[in-house]
C-alpha cells in the first residue's frame, strides 16, 4: 500500500475513535446521513449522499489532512476552474472545536482566478472540526439551489466534474494539493481522475522525473485509446509508440497548443494533433497520408501546455502501430518537448517501456540522464578549466615555474585526455542506450568526435617527434618539424573549437539559467585575463613566456614574478569556483521554466 495512503487512513482512524462519542450531541447523527458515493486519495476523503429528512439536499463529509482551507467545486466535465461552483471551509485552529465553528463560504469562479464569494450563501454548516492534522466538514445544499447564475445544478444521470484542493493554512490562498474526479453523485459513481475532454476510467500514468512531462490514457467503446498529456512547454510535444525505445520505425503524434496573445492562460483553445512516421532512419517525422488523431481538449496554463487527444487502436492505417491486448510483448511510449511551434529538433526527449492495457510501465531511460550531465561536467572541467589553465600557464608562466612548466603541462594534458575518453565513453552509452543507428547526427556530436580524436592525436605525435631513438632524414624532418611547429597552433584550435563545442552542448541540454551564467562569465574573465597578459607582455621588464635557462622556479623572485603569480592564481581559483557552482548546479538540475 502507498505509504502516504496508509499514513492518511491510520489518522483518519485516531481521528474517527476520538471524536465518535462527541457526534452524537452534535448537529446530526450518522444514521441520519446515508452514504451515496466516496472518493479518497492520500489527502483527501469525500463521501457524499442524501439526508433522510431532505430529498432535495445532498451533504458531503470531506477529511483533509491539512489544518488549512479545503475547497469542493462542480463543472461541467472536462472543464476546471472557469465557471465553477466552488465551496471553500476552513476550521480555526485556535483551540479545540466540538462545535459548528468552521468558517464555510459559497463561492464561484469566472476564470482561473481567486474564486469570489457568491451574494446567495446557499451552503449550510453540519459539522465541523480539526484534530491530529486533520480537517472535517460535513455540509449540505441543495441539490437545485435556485442560483442559476453562480451554483451548479446536481440532477440524475448527469457527470459532474468534482475539483479538490486543499490549503496550507486558513488564508484562503494558492492550494498545495488539488485533483479532479468525474462523478455521477446522485447514482453514488465515480469515473476517475478527470481527462479534461474524457470522463473514462484511467487505466495507466507515466511522468518523468523533473515533471516536464506526464501522459495518461484509458479506453473509450472498446476500440479506441485516449491520452491525456502535460508538458512544460508552450511550444510542440510529441508522443511515439514503437516495439523499442527509439525513434525509426516508430508512430509519433505530433501536437501544438495555440497561444494566446491576451495570455488568457487556463482557458480551452484551439489544439492540433499531427499524425506523424519515421521508417527505419532516423530523421523528421513525415506527415501521414491518414490523419487518424482527434483532439478533444486543449489549454496552456503556468507554463504548461495540455492536451486530449483519441484515435482508434486499429486504424488500418500501415503507418500507425495497432494498439491490441493480444500482442504478447509490450510496447514503448517515446516523448519528446521542442522549445517554439515551430517543429524542429527536440530539447528534451525520454521513452518507457508501457503495458497500455494493464497500465504498467517499466524502465525509463530518463534514469540515464545522469550520463548525460556527467559527460558535460567532465568536457566542462577538461577543456573549460583544465585545457585553458595549462595553456596559460604554457604561455604566460614559463619563467615562473622554471622548469616544472613541460611537467605540469604534460599532467595536466594527460588528465584532459583521460576525463575526455570516460566523457566520451558516457556520451557513446547513452546515445546507444536511446538510438539505434547512428549516434553523431548534428554538430555537437560529430564535432566533440573530431576534438576527442585530435587531443588523441596530437599528442602522440608529438611524442613520437621527442623520442631519441627516432631520426627522421629526408623528407621526414620538414614533416617532424612542421608537426612540432603546429602543435601550439592545434592546441590553440582545439581551445576554440572545445569552447564552441561547450556552448552547442549546453543549449541542447537546456540547463538552467545559472549555467549559462556561469559559463558565459567564465568566457569573460578568460577574456580579461588574456587581455591583462597580452598588455603586461609589451613591458620588456616583465618576464612573461620567456623560458628560464636555469630551470629554477622563479615566482616570486621579484615584483613583476609576484604579480604574474598572483594574477595565475587568481584566476585558477575564480575558474575553479565557477567549475564548482556549475558542478552543483548539474547535479540539482530540473529544466527551467
Amino acid at each position: 500500500m502507498n505509504r502516504s495512503v496508509f499514513l492518511f487512513s491510520f489518522l483518519f482512524l485516531l481521528f474517527f475513535l476520538n471524536e465518535v462519542s462527541y457526534c452524537q450531541n452534535g448537529v446530526y447523527l450518522f444514521n441520519e446521513l446515508q452514504e451515496l458515493g466516496r472518493y479518497k486519495n492520500s489527502w483527501i476523503d469525500v463521501s457524499w449522499g442524501i439526508p433522510d429528512d431532505d430529498e432535495t439536499s445532498i451533504y458531503f463529509n470531506v477529511t483533509a489532512a491539512t489544518t488549512g482551507w479545503v475547497g469542493v467545486g462542480f463543472n461541467e466535465p472536462g472543464n476546471t476552474m472557469p465557471d465553477s461552483d466552488i465551496i471553500v471551509f476552513s476550521v480555526p485552529d485556535t483551540e479545540r472545536i466540538f462545535e459548528t465553528t468552521a468558517i464555510i463560504t459559497d463561492r464561484y469562479a469566472l476564470h482561473f482566478e481567486t474564486p469570489r464569494i457568491d451574494t446567495l450563501q446557499d451552503v449550510e454548516l453540519l459539522y465541523s472540526i480539526q484534530n491530529f492534522g486533520l480537517t472535517n466538514c460535513i455540509f449540505k445544499r441543495k441539490q437545485i439551489t435556485g442560483d442559476n447564475e453562480h451554483d451548479y445544478n446536481i440532477v440524475a444521470n448527469r457527470k459532474t466534474e468534482m475539483l479538490l484542493a486543499i490549503g496550507s493554512s486558513d488564508q484562503f490562498v494558492y492550494h498545495f494539493e488539488r485533483t479532479n474526479i468525474v462523478t455521477d453523485l446522485l447514482a453514488g459513481k465515480t469515473f476517475g481522475n478527470s481527462k479534461n475532454g474524457w470522463d473514462g476510467d484511467q487505466v495507466g500514468h507515466y511522468s518523468n522525473d523533473d515533471d516536464s512531462f506526464e501522459v495518461q490514457w484509458g479506453f473509450t467503446n472498446d476500440d479506441e485509446i485516449v491520452w491525456k498529456i502535460k508538458a512544460k512547454t508552450k511550444g510542440w510535444f510529441a508522443i511515439g509508440l514503437s516495439d523499442n525505445p527509439y525513434m525509426p520505425e516508430s508512430d509519433m503524434i505530433v501536437c501544438v497548443v495555440e497561444d494566446d496573445d491576451n495570455d488568457n492562460e487556463g482557458l480551452n483553445r484551439p489544439g492540433y494533433a499531427f499524425d506523424r512516421y519515421i521508417s527505419d532512419k532516423h530523421g523528421t517525422p513525415k506527415m501521414d497520408l491518414s490523419q487518424d488523431v482527434k483532439v478533444l481538449y486543449a489549454t496552456q496554463y503556468d507554463g504548461y501546455s495540455y492536451i486530449s487527444i483519441s484515435r482508434k487502436l486499429k486504424t488500418g492505417d500501415l503507418q500507425d502501430r495497432d494498439i491490441s491486448e493480444d500482442d504478447d510483448e509490450t510496447g514503448y511510449l517515446l516523448w519528446a518537448i521542442g522549445k517554439d511551434d515551430k517543429f524542429e529538433y527536440h530539447h528534451k526527449r525520454g521513452s518507457v517501456e508501457i503495458d497500455w492495457f494493464d497500465g504498467d510501465t517499466g524502465s525509463s531511460l530518463d534514469d540515464l540522464n545522469p550520463l548525460r550531465w556527467l559527460h558535460g561536467v567532465l568536457m566542462i572541467f577538461s577543456w573549460l578549466f583544465l585545457n585553458l589553465l595549462t595553456i596559460g600557464l604554457t604561455r604566460y608562466n614559463k619563467f615562473q615555474q622554471g622548469g616544472i612548466w613541460l611537467i605540469s603541462h604534460i599532467v595536466m594534458t594527460i588528465v584532459i585526455i583521460l576525463c575526455t575518453i570516460v566523457a566520451f565513453i558516457f556520451i557513446v552509452v547513452y546515445a546507444s542506450l536511446n538510438n539505434s543507428s547512428t549516434h553523431f547526427d548534428d554538430y555537437h556530436s560529430i564535432a566533440g568526435l573530431l576534438i576527442f580524436l585530435t587531443s588523441l592525436f596530437q599528442p602522440i605525435l608529438v611524442t613520437l617527434t621527442r623520442l631519441p631513438y627516432i631520426k627522421p632524414k629526408g623528407k621526414l624532418v620538414r614533416v617532424f618539424s612542421l608537426i612540432t611547429a603546429q602543435h601550439k597552433n592545434l592546441g590553440y584550435l582545439l581551445m576554440i573549437f572545445s569552447i564552441i563545442n561547450i556552448g552547442t552542448g549546453l543549449y541542447l541540454y537546456d540547463p538552467s539559467t545559472g549555467i549559462w551564467v556561469c559559463f558565459s562569465l567564465w568566457i569573460f574573465v578568460a577574456v580579461c585575463f588574456w587581455f591583462v597578459y597580452e598588455m603586461l607582455k609589451v613591458i620588456p621588464s616583465i618576464k612573461i613566456g620567456k623560458f628560464n635557462e636555469n630551470n629554477a622556479p622563479k615566482a616570486f623572485a621579484s615584483l613583476s614574478d609576484s604579480l604574474i603569480t598572483l594574477l595565475s592564481t587568481s584566476y585558477t581559483l575564480l575558474t575553479f569556483l565557477l567549475f564548482t557552482i556549475i558542478f552543483v548546479l548539474f547535479a540539482v538540475y530540473t529544466e527551467r521554466s
